[in-house]
C-alpha cells in the first residue's frame, strides 16, 4: 500500500533529481519537487560532487535555490551536539551501505550523507529512489516514538502526480516518460549495458503499466 504524502521536512537525492530534472520536453523540477510542499532540503555533497552535469537540469536545481524553495545544507549548519549524532549516524548507515567515507566520492554516498542529515535535524522523509537507503532508513534511522526516516521513491512520486494529474498539467505520457528516465539503451557504452538496461526499462513499464498509473 502507497503511504499518503504529505511532507513536513525532506531531503532530496541525486536520482530523483535526475528523473525528473532530466525529462527534456519540459522544465517540471519546480513543479512537481515544490507540489508536495515547502520544507525541502539538498545536501551540500550533492551540489558539489553529483549534481554536475545536464545544463536544462542545473539551471533549474539552481533557479529551486535562488527561491528559496530548495535549502541547501552540510555540517557547518549543524550545533555540536548534532554533529556528533550526525558522525554517529553516518558511519552506522555507511557501514550498513558498504560505503567508504574516505574517498571523496564513492556510490551511494550521497544517500548516506543526506539520511545522517536529516535523521540528525529530525526530518521527516528522504525522495529517494533508491531501495537500498529505504532498507537502511528503516533499519536504523528509529526515532524516539518509533517512526522512523520514510522515503519517497519515484513510484510514490508517480502516484502523487497521477493523484493531481489536472493541478500539475502532467499527463499520463510524460509521468511515464519520468519513470523510465534513464534508462534508454542509447545511454549504454556496451552490449551487455543494453541488455541490462533493456531488462529494467521492461520492468519499469509493467511496473507503471499494471500498478502506479493503470488505464482505465
Amino acid at each position: 500500500m502507497m503511504m499518503k504524502i504529505k511532507i513536513k521536512s525532506s531531503f532530496i537525492d541525486t536520482d530523483v533529481i535526475l528523473k525528473i530534472g532530466g525529462y527534456s520536453g519540459e522544465k517540471l523540477l519546480s513543479k512537481v519537487l515544490s507540489s508536495f510542499g515547502y520544507n525541502l532540503y539538498i545536501h551540500e555533497y550533492l551540489i558539489q560532487e553529483e549534481l554536475i552535469f545536464g545544463e536544462s537540469l542545473l539551471e533549474q536545481l539552481q533557479a529551486m535555490i535562488s527561491a528559496n524553495e530548495i535549502t541547501v545544507m552540510g555540517i557547518a549548519d549543524l550545533t555540536e551536539i548534532e554533529l556528533r549524532e550526525y558522525n554517529s549516524t553516518i558511519q552506522l548507515l555507511a557501514n550498513e551501505m558498504k560505503v567508504d567515507l574516505t574517498k571523496k566520492r564513492d556510490k551511494d554516498a550521497g544517500e548516506v550523507k543526506s539520511m545522517a542529515l536529516a535523521f540528525t535535524k529530525n526530518f521527516n522523509y528522504f525522495i529517494s529512489d533508491d531501495c537500498g537507503a529505504r532498507v537502511a532508513a528503516k533499519k536504523h534511522l528509529q526515532k524516539l516514538d518509533g517512526s522512523y526516516l520514510q522515503t519517497i521513491r519515484m513510484k510514490d512520486v508517480i502516484i502523487h502526480i497521477r493523484d493531481n494529474e489536472k493541478k500539475l498539467g502532467i499527463n499520463r505520457k510524460i509521468a511515464k516518460r519520468l519513470y523510465l528516465q534513464g534508462t534508454s539503451r542509447k545511454l549504454a557504452s556496451n552490449q551487455a549495458e543494453k541488455r541490462k538496461l533493456e531488462r529494467i526499462r521492461g520492468i519499469l513499464k509493467n511496473e507503471f503499466d499494471e500498478k502506479l498509473w493503470t488505464i482505465k
